[in-house]
């Protein structure tokens, strides 16, 4: 349920757009288009851009990102038959926020801008006199508490300018935030507000005097690009986000976004789209958000989509049927599960697993263990998903298995190999083994080998438990943070080739155990494993990995993200 919000006292509404500004004037829209409600992160590098459109086409601009960007905006407007522009909020006099908003309204190909909302005042910077140029006498300064609204169907009500009365010497922290809402959707764009007394020096904390005057919000433009001293945890707890968007450019030298950041953003359980990635180096392109009636909406960013439901809207959608179902003996008395998750309009809040039509478990997991059964005897399962509000899915396709015999030995498997790895580090190339047998396998001297040489022996006393896996990695460095399974390849390389290479496992008598040759075409995506389909099957075939799964690669762990 959305929380009860403390009301703030506007100083006055000002109506803008779609005729509000009078006959005649630059902000009197008549667009050609309709459509859903459109909330879109631009992806224009180290900076802020969004757009927001109303069903009936009238159209604002928050930021426009660092010069040289005008272009970009302009063709994205004109692919929604966007000819003019209802108004812009510049959230504060920073070149990479304002630096291409007279580009959006200069040139043959000019998409002008009626009015410009920004905190007032003047700024010493080339971009920031292009700006004052091009807008002189289309500024206006809003008061806190003003509602702007967007041909009377989207508003825009100010959270933040100026520090709220805090004095202060940073521009980030005179930051204009704006709660955008649309029936029971609702976002928070506040460009680089902050959220610490300690950012630079002379930095302030606004974002915790506003949180209880925003309530909870299904989306938020994540402050200042993903900065350690924005997004506080008071801000966070306060809203809740459902989408967190993060504006960031793959090669900026802020550390931007901080680790930090992103970790308080998953404590709050938001899910994270950025529109750039610094850790691969890669763009990942703008970020979409669509809605018919603000009481659902659609995340869309490239070949991905997610649809969820607003906070303050009844939910009465089923979650999507689990699919991927896989059932592998682990044992003579234990079947592995696991599944691809599924998605909800608001969120998945557990699935329900079957045994021969019987539930056997409740599990928020996409995996599952069932244990206690008699060797030798084949089972069959089915999974149904849920949401907190009751409603449930079609049940999942069966999957069956057979537990072992008794005493069946250990089989060890080489279950997902990654020899592209992200960037160049080479430290992160791994190779996981799993056994897949039904006892213990003592793997002291075994050794791992490319088409070359010995790559890695294992140390003395290394035990691979039934079902389990163990991952070595290329070096140290590219163990992740957490993981207990894995060890580093002790002649310090694994040495995998990009193209094609042959892995193989032998026991500490020299004998192959397991091996696999795999071709280019599963070593040709940066960042992207070769995975055995069924996971850590025997039988199974390698695939690439995020065909099988939402992640790219999981060493030392399921398909799907889960521990073995």
């Amino acid at each position: 349920m959305r929380k009860t919000l403390t009301p703030i006292v506007l100083s006055f509404v000002a109506l803008t757009g779609c005729g509000a500004l009078g006959e005649g004037a630059p902000g009197s829209l008549s667009q050609a288009v309709t459509g859903p409600f459109r909330l879109t992160m631009m992806d224009i590098g180290q900076g802020d851009g969004l757009m927001v459109r109303a069903p009936s086409g009238c159209t604002a601009l928050l930021d426009a990102g660092p010069a040289g960007n005008g272009a970009t905006i302009k063709a994205y407007l004109r692919s929604l038959g966007v000819t003019s522009i209802d108004f812009a909020i510049n959230s504060h006099l920073h070149a990479d926020h304002l630096g291409s908003l007279d580009e959006v309204d200069s040139g043959t190909d000019a998409i002008p801008i009626a009015l410009v909302y920004d905190r007032g005042g003047n700024y010493s910077s080339t971009d920031y006199n292009q700006y004052a140029t091009r807008f002189a006498g289309r500024r206006q300064t809003p008061a806190l508490g003003q509602v702007i609204s967007l041909c009377n169907e989207v508003q825009f009500r100010v959270v933040a300018i100026n520090g709220n009365g805090q004095s202060s010497t940073d521009e980030n922290a005179l930051s204009i935030a704006v709660k955008v809402s649309y029936g029971a959707f609702d976002a928070l764009v506040g460009g680089d507000l902050t959220g610490s007394s300690g950012s630079t020096g002379s930095g302030i904390d606004v974002e915790t005097g506003v949180a209880p005057s925003i309530g909870e919000v299904e989306v938020y433009k994540v402050h200042h690009h993903g900065s350690k001293y924005s997004s506080n945890t008071t801000l966070l707890n306060a809203l809740l986000p459902t989408v967190s968007l993060i504006s960031v450019g793959f090669d900026n030298t802020y550390g931007h976004p901080a680790p930090e950041t992103i970790s308080r953003l998953e404590t709050v359980g938001s899910d994270v789209w950025q529109t750039e990635d610094p850790a691969t180096g890669t763009r990942r392109g703008p970020i979409e958000i669509t809605s018919t009636d603000g009481s659902a909406y659609t995340v869309t960013q490239g070949t991905s989509s997610l649809g969820y439901g607003s906070k303050g809207a009844a939910d009465t959608a089923a979650p999507s049927t689990p699919t991927g179902l896989t059932a592998t003996a682990a044992s003579s008395s234990q079947i592995n599960l696991a599944w691809t998750a599924s998605t909800d309009n608001v969120a998945v809040a557990g699935y329900r697993v079957y045994r021969g039509g019987t539930q056997v478990a409740s599990v928020s997991a996409t995996s599952y263990s069932d244990t206690g059964l008699t060797a030798s005897t084949t089972y069959s399962y089915t999974v149904v998903a849920y949401d907190a509000a009751g409603n449930t899915s079609a049940a999942s396709g069966a999957a069956s298995a057979t537990t072992l015999a008794s005493g069946t030995p250990g089989q060890v498997i080489i279950n997902e190999i990654l020899a592209n790895e992200p960037g160049s580090n080479t430290a992160a190339e791994f190779v996981e083994l799993v056994n897949v047998g039904g006892s213990a396998v003592n793997i002291s001297g075994w050794t791992i080998s490319d088409a070359t040489s010995t790559r890695h022996t294992f140390a003395a006393n290394t035990t691979l438990a039934a079902g389990k896996a163990i991952v070595v990695y290329g070096g140290a460095a590219g163990i992740p943070a957490g993981l207990t399974n894995a060890v580093a390849a002790s002649t310090g390389t694994l040495s995998l080739n990009n193209t094609t290479d042959t892995v193989t496992v032998r026991n500490a008598s020299g004998t192959s155990v397991n091996s696999y040759a795999y071709p280019s075409s599963l070593a040709s995506v940066d960042g992207v494993s070769a995975n055995r389909s069924p996971d850590a099957s025997a039988s199974g075939t390698f695939v690439l990995h995020n065909t099988i799964s939402s992640l790219s690669s999981s060493g030392g762990l399921r398909a799907n993200g889960t521990s073995f």
